[in-house]
């Protein structure tokens, strides 16, 4: 039996045993404690809620009615913008009936959803209205008020008889979560966790805030800025719209062949956005594209990789062209999995290769690669319903291809000899282990090409609110059960920090 309930069942057998045992006063101080451990503690598997919108006869019914500590008293509202969260504790162990444990008034915001172009930030405003007190205070004076209340939870109850009743618990079963081996969300959830711990871009959340006075707006930061050595992302407030954001990047990461970042000698700048495509009000449940497109361009600059003091591995020696990029995410559709879309069609300059092989003193070779794109299935789950350790898995193939062309020992082009397209399977899987919702730790093993890109993290302090630093590493080994191709390098591995602010 826990605390809360013991000291529930010792004040309701106080209270009918007419008060004679102990004093008032000891009475109050356990009201007091009860209702404190309320406000801090509300996740017992008994203590359930029903929510409803009166109507103009019922709020003419619970109408003035009294409050302790001189507050005034409250009426019951009856409009769209208002409903009512009733919080009661259900025949608990040692308890035949149903008792109530205080009343919240939550103001909507309707307008969420219903434009493209709405704040989001606005959420559903909770205040207390009928505190444990209040409602002990009515009982024991055989109120009217709260028989009208506890007659609304009686019918729910038995409306509802054979079903599970929501919850306070955050593990409240029901039939959005499989939780069969670990447990994986069927809305969004656990893509908006993933996002939000590992993107560089702001993602909305997922959690709407009770708070104890009226508020219209969120305590978010109106920069958010995710900066390491090889990637800067960031975005502003001014740019959200109803289901998330507009952000903007600059990379020199590689997002589908494996090099590490700077390898290719290129730097990559565009925006991503997000496209909502349906009508669903809650961003947990709706069907969304989330797009990013940026423009590659390819700098001339071998020091770039080969003077990097974060970098240790041998001298790039494929040369990548100009290119228009894209990433492509949607959310389930009719019950499919996450599906995404990675490309970069470009066009190579044949005159001016950076890398180049096969150096002897007739000639060189130089290979460059135009056309890359990945199309991959993602999959999530949790080891457990406190969602502490984290995974998803992306599942598909990607291609490339490779074209080589000949010079001289003065680095004309003599004409290119021979073009190659590869295909090939591609699996990414993803860790993160996040005790207490806080991010502390993650890493990610991807193989491509039959290389395997290795990539880990940490977080070295988080010394203010939406302030956080990590250390990554990224990995490149070389190939698995095949030889080294002429236009790759036997691997290496890159050091880095990275802060993010506003996330």
């Amino acid at each position: 039996m826990n605390k809360l309930t013991k000291l529930i069942i010792i004040t309701l057998a106080l209270i009918m045993a007419g008060g004679t045992i102990i004093s008032a006063q000891q009475i109050d101080d356990a009201i007091r404690k009860i209702s404190i451990k309320l406000k801090k503690d509300n996740s017992y598997l008994n203590l359930k809620y029903m929510k409803f919108q009166p109507d103009t006869i019922l709020a003419s019914e619970l109408k003035d009615i009294p409050r302790t500590n001189n507050r005034d008293p409250y009426t019951f509202k009856s409009n769209r913008n208002t409903e009512y969260r009733i919080v009661f504790l259900n025949r608990g162990v040692g308890l035949d009936s149903i008792y109530l444990m205080y009343v919240d008034e939550i103001t909507l915001n309707t307008l969420a959803g219903e434009s493209f172009f709405v704040d989001e930030s606005i959420k559903d405003d909770t205040t207390q209205v009928l505190n444990f007190k209040d409602l002990y205070s009515l009982r024991l004076n055989n109120s009217p008020y709260y028989k009208k209340l506890l007659g609304l939870i009686y019918n729910f109850v038995e409306e509802n008889e054979g079903e599970p009743l929501p919850s306070l618990l955050g593990i409240n079963p029901n039939d959005e979560v499989n939780t069969s081996m670990g447990m994986t969300s069927r809305d969004n959830t656990d893509y908006f966790n993933f996002e939000k711990i590992n993107s560089p871009q702001y993602f909305p959340s997922n959690q709407k805030k009770i708070v104890s006075v009226r508020r219209s707006e969120s305590n978010a930061s109106n920069l958010r800025l995710d900066v390491s050595f090889s990637r800067i992302g960031f975005s502003v407030k001014a740019l959200d719209y109803a289901l998330g954001t507009t952000g903007f990047e600059v990379s020199t990461m590689e997002p589908i062949l494996n090099l590490l970042p700077y390898e290719s000698s290129t730097i990559s700048a565009g925006v991503r956005t997000i496209f909502k495509l349906d009508s669903e009000k809650d961003v947990l449940k709706t069907t969304f594209l989330d797009v990013k497109i940026m423009g590659r361009i390819n700098l001339k600059s071998k020091s770039m990789f080969e003077s990097n003091p974060f970098i240790m591995g041998d001298s790039a020696k494929l040369n990548l062209s100009n290119a228009l990029m894209g990433e492509f995410h949607i959310t389930r559709v009719v019950g499919l999995p996450y599906l995404n879309l990675k490309f970069a069609l470009g066009s190579a300059d044949f005159d001016n290769p950076i890398f180049f092989t096969n150096q002897t003193a007739a000639g060189k070779d130089a290979y460059f690669s135009e056309v890359q794109y990945e199309f991959t299935m993602s999959f999530y789950w949790n080891t457990s319903d406190k969602m502490t350790s984290r995974f998803k898995l992306d599942i598909g193939i990607g291609g490339f291809d490779i074209q080589r062309a000949n010079y001289d020992s003065n680095e004309n082009l003599l004409g290119t000899s021979s073009s190659s397209s590869i295909l090939t399977p591609t699996v990414q899987l993803y860790y993160n282990f996040v005790p207490a919702n806080s991010p502390f730790l993650g890493g990610s093993l991807k193989l491509f090409h039959w290389r395997i890109t290795a990539f880990a993290w940490v977080k070295l302090f988080e010394f203010a609110p939406d302030n956080v630093l990590r250390f990554e590493t990224t990995v490149l080994t070389g190939p698995l059960s095949r030889d080294l191709n002429p236009w790759e390098n036997n691997g290496g591995v890159m050091f880095q920090l990275r802060y993010r602010y506003g996330l």
